[in-house]
């Protein structure tokens, strides 16, 4: 646990580094990461779903603190990519924030399966490739509360996104537990099913960033490589063929981002 929790500062700081001279992106982060943190312990302690393995270092209540620092760059590169599909006029904030969340959830439906397989963590219930779908989605629902939320304040009172994506975090879960997934979706989903709509989903994601012309610099393009080889190696370690089809199913976006960014330079 100790070398991957190192891996795992390195990711993060070569993103940081990648942005250092972004006080705005930095000023984000912190309040972003302080936000993750109430956030998921308050989850924790309400509803049990799920937990940390006790192995990980420098806890804070019942989350390793790596976590809710990871969680910043993740919400972040997200909007990057949100900001460079919407184009260069500045969207409204929902608008901006429900991309921002439906991409954060395409992420999570890769990063959780592949980290409760290492044993990062472990669910309560059974969904998608042994993660619910509410843990998946809980991901965008704070990723959504938060960007919306650090576009309407003004600077003055920013901090106050810290409670205010923390309830807003909680009611959308809420909402969907027990308005839809409290009733559907609760068994583990076969392959067969999860597959073919993870494929559309990735589909539509990578004609959405081939019509809008969406580039990335490779300050956003570099760290989110290093996170793909911390996954990939990650997998590599407990692989199995549907677990590496289920990994392969997220790579065109990227693909096509990476082929553009080098072709451009």
């Amino acid at each position: 646990m100790f070398a991957l929790e190192i891996a795992c500062v390195a990711i993060v700081a070569v993103y940081f580094a990648a942005h250092r001279r972004e006080p705005a992106l930095l000023r984000d982060a912190l309040l972003l990461g302080l936000g993750a943190l109430v956030g998921e312990d308050t989850m924790i302690r309400a509803y049990g779903f799920y937990a940390y393995a006790p192995a990980w270092h420098l806890h804070v209540d019942r989350v390793p603190l790596l976590i809710p620092t990871i969680w910043a760059p993740v919400v972040l590169s997200s909007r990057a990519v949100a900001r460079a599909m919407l184009g260069r006029t500045p969207a409204p904030p929902w608008k901006e924030a429900a991309l921002v969340g439906a991409l954060v959830t395409f992420d999570a439906a890769l990063i959780e399966p592949i980290a409760v397989r290492a044993g990062l963590w472990h669910w309560t219930q059974p969904g998608v490739m042994t993660v619910p779908v509410v843990g998946i989605v809980g991901w965008g629902c704070y990723a959504f509360a938060a960007t919306w939320l650090l576009a309407v304040l003004p600077p003055s009172r920013r901090t106050a996104m810290i409670p205010l994506a923390l309830v807003a975090s909680h009611a959308l879960v809420l909402a969907l537990w027990w308005g839809l997934l409290r009733w559907v979706l609760r068994e583990e989903l076969p392959l067969s099913t999860t597959a073919p709509a993870m494929a559309v989903a990735s589909v539509l994601y990578t004609v959405g960033v081939w019509r809008t012309g969406a580039r990335l610099p490779w300050s956003e393009l570099l760290p989110r490589a290093a996170a793909t080889g911390f996954f990939a190696v990650l997998l590599a370690r407990r692989a199995d063929a549907p677990m590496v089809l289920w990994a392969a199913l997220f790579t065109p976006p990227w693909l096509l981002f990476c082929a553009r960014a080098m072709r451009r330079s």
